[in-house]
């Protein structure tokens, strides 16, 4: 599921008279020190809600549009960092957010993937979009969150003796992924440690839809990567 752009864009008010529509988007880049905590806090539910809905799709395997842990790790310590949001704002977010990922089990994924580019990568391909309300991003702004990304989702390779993959899974699938696979390391969300993560290099500019080689590369990996992240649970759960 994509992440609920569309939901930002058109916050629609039954109240006021006309009915009115806003974009908390928009008001985020056009000033984010005014809007930083309110777009994170509907950010936040927006992505809660999609969780919930997508529960009830009959589906064996659910892949989301990054997370409400994306927010919190990346995107709302980024615009703390800047000074978009207060100390006190920080605190307010965290008062609610944490008390809501404990009583929330389902918001842990079972696994994250992460496409790894290039801070001047994701300009480019940000400025191929020409998404309207992005016009005004500059690239320092994706330097600081590709930082985070990388120090979140990439952390070092800790080999356990001939596997840097320390869970079961069968000698076939740890051959396939062992190279792209880390494990969550970071105390900020202590649910999220040991959350296996498949790393793919997505820097080089490739059409998968046309390029049928690199499609199924990359869906093998996928695949291989999903059946760990299965044996891995069942073996807990055992």
């Amino acid at each position: 599921m994509l992440e609920p752009v569309d939901k930002w864009q058109n916050v629609k008010s039954k109240s006021a008279e006309p009915p009115q529509t806003y974009n908390i988007l928009d008001a985020f880049y056009d000033a984010p020190e005014r809007y930083a905590y309110t777009f994170q806090h509907y950010v936040f539910m927006t992505r809660y809600l999609q969780e919930i809905e997508s529960r009830s799709e009959n589906v064996s395997l659910r892949i989301l549009e990054r997370s409400v842990f994306s927010d919190k790790m990346i995107f709302v310590e980024s615009v703390h960092e800047n000074g978009w949001m207060s100390d006190m704002e920080l605190a307010l977010f965290n008062s609610w957010y944490d008390p809501m990922v404990q009583v929330s089990p389902n918001l842990v994924p079972e696994g994250f993937i992460y496409l790894q580019t290039t801070a001047a990568t994701c300009m480019r391909r940000l400025k191929q979009r020409a998404r309207g309300e992005e016009t005004g991003i500059q690239l320092d702004y994706l330097q600081t969150l590709h930082e985070k990304h990388e120090a979140w989702l990439c952390p070092p390779v800790i080999r356990d003796g001939a596997s840097p993959v320390p869970h079961p899974a069968t000698d076939s699938t740890i051959k396939a992924i062992s190279d792209n696979v880390r494990f969550v390391d970071d105390d900020r969300v202590s649910a999220l440690n040991g959350v296996p993560i498949l790393v793919l290099d997505y820097n080089d500019d490739f059409d998968v839809s046309s390029n049928e080689r690199v499609k199924e590369s990359y869906r093998k990996l996928v695949e291989d990567f999903v059946d760990y992240v299965r044996e891995r649970r069942n073996s807990q759960s055992s």
